[in-house]
């Protein structure tokens, strides 16, 4: 993206009068709710990727081998930053803030029943399963640390389920601006520093004693197979974040060119650095090493390789929830912005309508409160989580850019427009396959 020359300079020119400046909306107004910096969007990127996928990176990397993880890493964050670029650049020129909006407005066509736009009336349902996902997850993940403290102990998995939900999510969620979470999503960032840091003080003395055993595992060639797919589509997952492109591409101030990609740009990097340090650290700190269940190497589910005793980790756990919530809530914010869509145009209210705050609390707690009921009442995460990746994951890394570039939205030249068709294409086929094959075996399931 940074390197295209004749191609940035064309799609700079198109912007005209964009660079530095603000949009308007529709109506001639400029809008209140942008005033996103490069920092505060890049938070916003980075939080909405640290999600429960950053849990498996280790054992992806134990199933691709070091050298295939981290090549397959570094695509990941690679495909990531291009994905994000583009649909940044796409979302701001079409003023689109969904991911519906953006490839109807991408393509210039429209997919209505009774004035409702197909895609995005997919895109709210898809994010609500997402947001199960996410409550079950997180339900599984609290209760064993609420457990050890009498005062916590009526925390069981349907009320941690109901608490977030209810009294962070629905809150933030109907405030109905990305940036309103970039302070939340700040603090995660933090949270992902100090687990880093913590594994990589827990690291030291493993990796020095099995050190023989670390460099034999690098002289290994790299070898490509079912299981090295499955870190792939494992890796692509915790990389992606296209839902949330658009509503945040739309609230910077700064929107020209440079401001939109340096922001995705820098996003990625900060996310690929503590997936890289995270995978790494733990994967020779449990190379080799035998449970008693007879399971070799790491979890799937990273931090239960530290026992319930171990203190440090024990804190990164109770901290890692929060950045669970705010990924959580940042994908439940542009599925509700697609409902309020829909709901305007079958009430004739146009494109743009944004409910007032009474009607907001209405819509956001009546999708919120069987979210979470649905939530409480599925006992696994893996069966949500892999039916959403393969059907819904990869559509949602490439469909976008790849549409943005064929109408030539973003990219000039054909040459550009047939080699990313054909990478976007393949990729998908790719992770479709992975994820198709099995990649529930690359899923965190937390005493379920």
């Amino acid at each position: 993206v940074l390197t295209m020359g004749s191609d940035i300079i064309a799609v700079e020119a198109e912007y005209g009068e964009l660079p530095g400046k603000l949009h308007s909306s529709p109506d001639g107004r400029e809008d209140e709710h942008r005033r996103g910096t490069v920092f505060s969007t890049c938070s916003l990127y980075t939080t909405a990727a640290y999600g429960a996928g950053m849990l498996t990176l280790p054992f992806a990397v134990q199933e691709a081998g070091p050298w295939g993880g981290l090549l397959l890493l570094l695509l990941g964050a690679a495909t990531s930053a291009v994905s994000t670029a583009v649909m940044s650049v796409g979302a701001a020129k079409l003023h689109a803030t969904t991911y519906g909006a953006l490839l109807e407005k991408s393509t210039r066509s429209e997919v209505r029943v009774s004035g409702v736009s197909v895609v995005d009336l997919y895109f709210y349902v898809y994010l609500s399963g997402v947001v199960v996902a996410f409550l079950i997850f997180i339900g599984d993940f609290v209760p064993p640390l609420t457990s050890n403290v009498p005062a916590l102990a009526w925390v069981d998995r349907e009320n941690s389920i109901h608490l977030v939900a209810l009294l962070f999510m629905g809150p933030c969620a109907c405030m109905n601006e990305m940036n309103w979470m970039a302070t939340f999503g700040q603090g995660s960032m933090l949270v992902v520093v100090f687990t880093c840091c913590v594994v990589i003080a827990k690291s030291v003395p493993q990796v020095y004693d099995k050190w023989d055993l670390v460099v034999e595992s690098w002289n290994q060639p790299i070898h490509f197979s079912w299981a090295s797919l499955r870190a792939l589509g494992c890796m692509f997952y915790a990389f992606d974040i296209g839902s949330v492109v658009p509503p945040t591409a739309c609230e910077m101030k700064d929107q020209s060119l440079s401001g939109l990609v340096s922001a995705a740009i820098y996003g990625t990097v900060g996310v690929a650095i503590a997936y890289i340090v995270l995978a790494f650290s733990v994967f020779f700190s449990f190379l080799g090493h035998e449970w008693e269940d007879g399971h070799v190497g790491t979890r799937s589910d990273f931090t239960e390789n530290y026992g319930d005793e171990d203190s440090w980790m024990s804190i990164c756990r109770f901290l890692l929830v929060w950045t669970f919530v705010c990924s959580s809530t940042l994908a439940f914010v542009p599925g509700l912005k697609s409902l309020y869509i829909c709901v305007g145009q079958f009430r004739g209210l146009g494109d743009d309508w944004e409910p007032e705050m009474k009607v907001r609390i209405m819509m956001v707690y009546g999708t919120l409160v069987p979210v979470a009921l649905v939530a409480a009442k599925i006992p696994n995460v893996g069966k949500v989580v892999t039916w959403l990746g393969c059907v819904c994951g990869a559509p949602e890394i490439l469909v976008g850019p790849l549409l943005l570039v064929a109408w030539g939205h973003v990219f000039k030249d054909r040459l550009m427009k047939v080699v990313f068709a054909v990478f976007a294409i393949g990729t998908m086929c790719l992770l479709w396959a992975s994820s198709f094959e099995g990649q529930a075996a690359t899923l965190p399931h937390r005493r379920l």
